[in-house]
Formats: structure tokens, sequence, C-alpha cells
């Protein structure tokens, strides 16, 4: 230690030692949080993302997980390894490294939510444009407060390499993104409940959504309001305590996210349309619930086109044009999809407008 052999530490020094272990030792438990849910969700890992094909969506859950784990591994060595310490000039080299893969990190996180909010409208250009608005922004404040980056300046003796907190640009660096998630909150919750509405029984896709929905944001929004507090209450030495919490339980529980998206459960399988579900509470369905089953099939093939297989088209039928064919498909005014109903020619239904398949591709 820095004392003199035979004299007490210093208050501030013996303050400052006690923040130091707390600041590793906090860090050192999100890691091994993060760890740990991998480790008991490979399983699922390995049979929804990596025995399937590889599609965009999959690009984006091998950044959201695997990025965040090696960017931690560097960090565990910087704030442990006696050659990062705070007073050489390898931390000021390496400071601007966790700041800036955090941004990378949480972005990645949004653009996977932005998505999945995007599949629920059913892939509306409007609400793409509205959560890309806010996306951007959010970049562009958390990019902005980039450009003060602090270190915890550490007494002679003292080990580590860790990032500070420089007030309003650190609140401002957590507020962004959770002005993002609430937005999306916000949309995700209006739409879920006016499905549940429509349906009049339970459809697993859409309380996946909105259990899963509610939860990821009661949890970033403690997380992040914690940051805000510690930047403005907190003494200097210790105002990051919670950075590396929030941005490993974003991580953690985006992949929860993409991975309950990726159960089979809850889609409606080719063998049991929607349509012929029945609700708990009467033996036959309307025609509003019929009309809802449909709506919840096509709800279900955007999120697997949007999420699951990012990227790929989603394949419909064109309404028919007869009543025999109507009362086959089962859809009423809302067209029903080929390879669940069957019998009608196909159309695509890409990233932009409805267009023919060439080919003359039937069902």
């Amino acid at each position: 230690m820095a004392s003199s052999p035979g004299l007490e530490p210093s208050p501030e020094f013996a303050t400052t030692v006690y923040h130091l272990a707390a600041v590793k030792s906090f860090m050192l438990a999100s890691f091994a949080l993060m760890i740990y849910d991998h480790m008991i969700t490979l399983a699922e890992e390995v049979d929804r993302i990596w025995q399937r094909e590889w599609t965009g969506a999959t690009w984006l859950f091998v950044l959201n997980r695997y990025l965040t784990e090696l960017q931690f591994i560097v960090n565990v060595v910087s704030f442990h390894h006696p050659h990062w310490t705070g007073k050489v000039s390898p931390c000021d080299d390496f400071m601007p490294f966790p700041a800036v893969s955090t941004l990378i990190s949480i972005a990645i996180a949004e653009i996977i939510m932005v998505l999945r909010t995007y599949a629920l409208y059913q892939r509306n250009k409007y609400i793409l444009r509205l959560l890309a608005f806010f996306w951007a922004g959010q970049v562009i404040v958390m990019v902005t407060t980039l450009r003060h980056p602090t270190r915890v300046e550490l007494p002679e003796g003292l080990v580590g390499c860790i990032q500070g907190a420089s007030g309003n640009y650190s609140v401002a660096f957590w507020l962004a993104p959770l002005a993002t998630d609430s937005v999306i909150f916000g949309l995700t919750v209006f739409k879920a409940l006016e499905y549940i509405h429509k349906m009049k029984y339970r459809v697993p896709l859409i309380h996946v959504i909105l259990r899963d929905g509610i939860l990821y944001f009661t949890v970033i929004l403690t997380a992040n309001l914690l940051n805000c507090l510690l930047c403005f209450l907190a003494p200097s030495s210790i105002k990051v305590i919670g950075a590396s919490f929030s941005q490993i339980i974003t991580v953690v529980m985006i992949s929860r996210l993409q991975l309950n998206l990726r159960s089979e459960s809850i889609y409606p399988t080719p063998s049991m349309p929607t349509s012929q579900l029945q609700p708990l509470s009467s033996p036959e369905l309307g025609e509003k619930e019929k009309q809802g089953s449909t709506t919840i099939s096509t709800l279900s093939h955007y999120f697997q086109a949007t999420v699951t297989d990012l990227g790929k088209d989603v394949l419909v039928a064109g309404e028919p044009d007869d009543e025999a064919g109507r009362a086959k498909c089962n859809c009423g005014v809302v067209p029903c999809f080929c390879h669940e109903f069957g019998g009608e020619p196909l159309v695509e239904l890409e990233m932009g407008p409805v267009r023919p398949v060439s080919g003359g591709l039937g069902c």
C-alpha cells in the first residue's frame, strides 16, 4: 500500500480502497451473472440459434451476446492487472474502449427491440421510422458524451484502470437509451393489449411479447435510473459501480427475448391453424374471433420473418375471390397464409410492398 510502515492509512485512502474493491467486486459479479446465464441457456441457444439457418437475426444475437463477453474479458484485465493503473499512459489510451464498446452493445440491443416492435405492428413503416428516429437520436447523444472520457484517479499503489463519470454527460449516456426503451415499451403494451382484447382467448405469442416487454423495461429502467442517481450522488470513486451491471443485464435480457421468440411453442403450427383454436369461454369461434385468429397467424409470420429470420421474405396467400375459396381458407377480409391454409397463388411480402411471385409457384 501507499502508507508508510507503522502509520495508519488516511481515512480518504481507506475509503478509496474500499470503493475500489466494491467496484471490482460488482463488475466481477455482473460478469459471472452473464457467464452463468449463458451456460444455463446454452442448450436452447444451440437448438434455436446454431442449428437453424443463419439470418440477420442470428448475427444480431451473436453480436449482442458474444461481443459483450469479449469486452468484459478485456475489462477484467484492465481492472486487475498491475500494468493498468490510474496514473500511467496505457490507461489513458484504453479509456475510450469501455465507453465505445458499451455504446455498441446497447445500440445492437436497441436494434433488436426496434425490430421486435416493428414485427408486432406487422411491419408498419411509420412505426419503423419513428423508432429509427429515436434510435438515431440515442446514438448521437451517447456518442456526444464520449467526447469527455474520464477515469478514476487512484492513489499510488492501487491497481485498476477504471472509467470515471462526469456528471451530466454520464447521466445523458444512460438516459438516452431509456428514452428509446420508453417509446418501445409504450408501443408494445398498446398493441399487445389490443390483440389480447381482440382475441378473447390466450395466444402464447402475444403473452410472451407482453410479459417479456414489461420485464425488460422494468429491469432496464431500474438499472439505468440507478446509474443516473449514482452519477449525481455517489463519490467520484464509485460513480460507475452500476455501469457494468446495466450493460450486462441488457445483454442477458435481450438474449432471453430472442430465445423466447425462437420457441416453436408460441407459433401456430401447420397442422393446427389459429383459426381452429378454440377460446376458453366458448365452444365455437364467432366471426370476430375468426378474423382475430387469422390476424395472429399473420402476426406470427411477421415475427418469424422480422425477428427470427431477419431479412427473409414472408410468403402469404392472396384472398380468394369466390365464396368457396373464402370459406376454405376461413379468412374473411384478412388474407391468410398459403402454407397454413393452402390452395391460393402466392404473393411475397418483403420489407416493402406486396408483389406477385413469378414462376407460377403454387401451394
